[in-house]
């Protein structure tokens, strides 16, 4: 879930609240991203990439196979498994996106001012 001031979900809101099931905050408009889990959405598995429909069979297996079985080897394949599924998963949904910059640090941001956009975008030689 993510609660944003701006379209392309650049600028996190952090101060907000939940109340009765509506949001509240200073900011105006606020976009909202969410995994959805209606049967016609997020329920429905039609619709999941098959990457990551693998990787949830493979964790249900696992989860399965911790109570039913003491056989330690097959545990352990079946966690290597899982583990390389969900990274297949993360890879093909990161794909999918647009180009993503992870959130600048505090001493970045104390140099310029405490935004990121003041003095130019990413892509400018601004000093």
């Amino acid at each position: 879930m993510a609660l944003c001031s701006d379209e392309y979900f650049n600028s996190p809101v952090t101060q907000y609240s939940t109340e009765a099931g509506f949001w509240y905050s200073d900011v105006e408009p606020l976009y909202v991203k969410y995994v959805s889990n209606d049967t016609s959405y997020g329920l429905d598995y039609s619709l999941w990439p098959e990457n990551f429909a693998r990787y949830v069979e493979a964790y249900l297996a696992w989860r399965i196979i911790k109570r039913l079985s003491q056989n330690k080897s097959d545990l352990d394949d079946l966690e290597k498994l899982v583990n390389f599924r969900i990274g297949e998963a993360k890879n093909t949904d990161a794909l999918e996106g647009p180009t993503v910059f992870p959130p600048s640090g505090s001493w970045v941001r104390s140099r310029s001012g405490g935004s990121s956009r003041e003095r130019g975008g990413r892509n400018q030689l601004i000093g």
